[in-house]
């Protein structure tokens, strides 16, 4: 199937229009099923794909996920196909193949094999085990919708929540949100936060608007994660009001990431 690109298309004012789009779907998925459900559904499906891979292969890296290892361990073979537009990818499941066109960068190949093995938790009985976790309460989707969800899917695998969070906050720290708000188009400053946006996006290869676009996901369905008493957010360096705080925080990494970036 077609690849969405992480961060839309190639004109910074399509890529918003993308995320707006991307946005309102999962905003309409989350209502309709459940917020806490589908969310957690998705994470539990990353954490499936994950950590038998893990089991087999203790010293394998954390961070970054090693997704192209994970893919071939779950028997699908990548085969590079020229023919295909640049940044794009086809999933064949009869043939467990996926054929990978040329890629601008590694982070944009790095997200395009995550998004295809998304698309296997839509395929029963895949060789990677209970991959039918979203036909159990009826989520069967397609096109454009299993599409978004994929992408959904794929940043929750390359950014692991509990990974994830505390890179965010540490990059809602480094903006001095006041300054931000006043002065948006302070390029010192700007430059300043973006360049921890660039080493905290590094650490996961992932790109900057994946990273941002990652916490919008999670804004959309945040209640609810902070409800979950599985999550120790203390023992992961978040001061409780930090956690009322992530949908400004939210706000401001945005006007960081349209502002300041290219996107990559």
């Amino acid at each position: 199937m077609p690849y969405l690109d992480e961060s839309g298309l190639i004109e910074k004012k399509n890529s918003f229009r993308h995320g707006l789009c991307e946005t309102a779907c999962w905003r309409a998925l989350l209502r309709s099923q459940g917020r806490a459900c589908l969310w957690s559904a998705l994470e539990c499906a990353a954490d499936k794909l994950r950590e038998p891979y893990y089991v087999q292969n203790p010293q394998a890296s954390r961070l970054p996920v090693p997704v192209e290892e994970m893919a071939k361990f779950y028997g699908l073979t990548i085969i590079e196909d020229k023919s295909l537009k640049e940044n794009s990818a086809l999933f064949s499941l009869p043939f467990r193949t996926v054929n990978l066109g040329v890629h601008s960068t590694l982070n944009k190949r790095r997200f395009t094999l995550a998004h295809e093995l998304g698309h296997t938790l839509f395929v029963k009985d895949f060789k990677g085990g209970d991959m039918d976790m979203l036909y159990s309460g009826g989520w069967v989707y397609f096109d454009t919708t299993q599409e978004i969800i994929c992408n959904i899917f794929a940043r929750e695998f390359l950014m692991p929540l509990r990974s994830f969070l505390p890179a965010f906050f540490k990059l809602a720290r480094d903006i001095n949100y006041s300054n931000l708000y006043r002065n948006s188009h302070s390029h010192h400053h700007l430059a300043k936060s973006d360049d921890c946006l660039e080493v905290l996006a590094k650490n996961f290869e992932v790109s900057k608007g994946s990273f941002v676009r990652r916490a919008v996901d999670l804004e959309l369905a945040w209640e609810d994660i902070r409800a979950q008493t599985c999550y120790d957010f203390e023992g992961l360096g978040i001061k409780f009001d930090e956690l009322s705080r992530y949908r400004e925080y939210v706000e401001r990494a945005n006007e960081l990431y349209f502002l300041l970036t290219p996107d990559d």
